[in-house]
């Protein structure tokens, strides 16, 4: 199934050229070929707290953003697990808060890291209420098809041959 989705590439599925990129879409309803399938969080019946419980620490501010009071925190040694030339640990990480009214941003201690690709900050609506973010929760990525690809081709031939070497390199 993998290799029928990358026959795909390019036309119907393909990989962001920015990491950011691909949440910042699902954050504001944009189709991209990355993102395959997301769950839907949409209206006041099916929100699961996507982005107020798992997200950026946020202080509410009038006519801008809603609060966020993430619930999970990201441990340091996941943090420092990223080469520090790597963009998508300042996206995976947030490791700063958005202050209440004034929207400044604030450096946090590392023990308050938090999930950083759900970003309240990132919308361009607000969504229904602080618990309630509008934001869909991404399931499968063409980067997890091609390296489950890579994976299931290292299985089957004993060890890594040229395709599997080939699709984890795209990702």
């Amino acid at each position: 199934v993998c290799s029928e989705v990358m026959q795909q590439e390019g036309t119907v599925h393909a990989l962001a050229d920015n990491y950011e990129t691909i949440f910042k879409d699902s954050e504001n309803k944009i189709v991209n070929k990355e993102n395959i399938f997301e769950l839907g969080n949409y209206g006041t019946d099916a929100n699961d707290g996507v982005g107020y419980y798992i997200g950026l620490s946020m202080g509410a501010v009038p006519g801008v953003y809603l609060a966020a009071s993430p619930q999970v925190r990201v441990l340091p040694t996941y943090y420092y697990s990223f080469d520090p030339l790597d963009t998508r640990r300042d996206v995976a990480v947030g490791n700063y808060a958005i202050e209440a009214n004034t929207a400044n941003f604030n450096i946090v201690t590392i023990n308050n890291f938090t999930c950083g690709k759900w970003r309240k900050c990132w919308q361009s609506t607000q969504g229904p209420e602080n618990g309630k973010t509008d934001l869909n929760w991404i399931i499968l990525r063409y980067a997890d098809i091609l390296l489950m690809y890579a994976e299931a081709a290292n299985e089957l031939d004993g060890a890594p041959g040229s395709d599997a070497k080939d699709a984890l390199k795209k990702v």
